[in-house]
């Protein structure tokens, strides 16, 4: 598959549940992109962007050079970075650890439902917020910015590949079945889809039919365009792995795998906290409460996650 390939002034962060996410990388694809520099005045300016309802969903590649600075600045909503990668909708954050994400390409999906704030990484379902509200319309005059916040502060930096903003909140399902292709430019709901294609100038083309390209906010040697392509290697190894049980009501978990020797297991609770490492292939879980967890897998530089629940009567 070919792939073309926020206001930090926003306060009083609600309730929140926080997953920590490890990475598998997607099948071999081709993305093109654009890198920002640490210049906080740049950015792309795309202009007005009304949503118009309370749902919404914004996706992008990202690869993360430090963990900090604004990925998408709006009044109405906010995804970037300070220290954890952080969505923001009506107030409400979540947050999630972007350790495993320096230095490579990962697929980051936010969704406001108008239940919850979701945040979805490489297709997977890695934070959630309670939002009764989900996006605030009486933010609809708001100009959108990427790579910077709207006051021109906490600038990007990494590169951000096919940017796809959505006034639908889009399913697990969707999300999961498309993050890895393009989408047709009359989608429902695309209101944005820049792909940086370009190769050069001063702004970048919106390929929805909704129009309103993005411009350069600084001279255009604050940017750099470029292409990628993600390897194979961690999908291979994350489907070369199974956990038995995945709901757990005794007191330890089988790893799966052709290929264990030199593995190792983290566990980490929803508050992004290890609770739990092992070599072993039988995992030992008797110390841990009900709940669910994250398992982290890395062996020879490659890595991957599962899920698991703990749930003993």
């Amino acid at each position: 598959m070919k792939s073309k390939l926020l206001f930090k002034t926003i306060k009083n962060f609600g309730l929140v549940i926080v997953f920590l996410f490890s990475f598998q990388n997607a099948n071999a694809q081709d993305l093109t992109y654009l890198g920002f520099s640490s210049n906080p005045q740049a950015g792309l300016n795309a202009l007005a962007t009304p949503i118009g309802v309370n749902t919404m969903t914004l996706e992008t590649w990202v690869y993360v050079d430090a963990n900090v600075g604004e990925i998408a600045g709006h009044a109405g909503f906010l995804i970037g970075f300070n220290g954890w990668f952080r969505f923001v909708a009506n107030n409400i954050a979540v947050w999630v650890d972007p350790t495993p994400w320096l230095g490579t390409w990962v697929h980051v999906a936010c969704v406001a439902d108008g239940t919850n704030n979701i945040v979805y990484v490489n297709g997977i379902q890695t934070g959630i917020a309670a939002n009764a509200v989900g996006y605030d319309t009486a933010n609809d005059e708001s100009y959108l910015y990427l790579g910077r916040t709207i006051a021109g502060t906490a600038g990007f930096e990494g590169k951000l590949a096919d940017f796809r903003l959505w006034s639908v909140a889009r399913t697990a399902e969707e999300i999961a079945a498309n993050y890895q292709a393009s989408v047709a430019s009359n989608s429902s709901g695309l209101l944005k889809n820049f792909t940086f294609t370009e190769g050069t100038g001063d702004h970048t083309l919106n390929l929805a039919t909704s129009g309103g390209n993005a411009w350069f906010m600084t001279p255009v040697s604050d940017y750099t365009w470029g292409s990628a392509t993600l390897s194979t290697d961690n999908f291979e190894f994350s489907n070369s792995i199974s956990i038995y049980p995945t709901l757990i009501q005794g007191d330890s978990f089988q790893v799966k795998s052709e290929n264990f020797d030199g593995s190792e297991i983290k566990i980490f609770n929803s508050l992004g906290q290890n609770v739990k490492s092992s070599t072993l292939q039988n995992v030992n879980v008797s110390g841990l409460n009900n709940g669910l967890y994250i398992v982290h897998i890395e062996s020879s530089g490659k890595r991957t996650i599962k899920r698991i629940i703990v749930n003993r009567k």
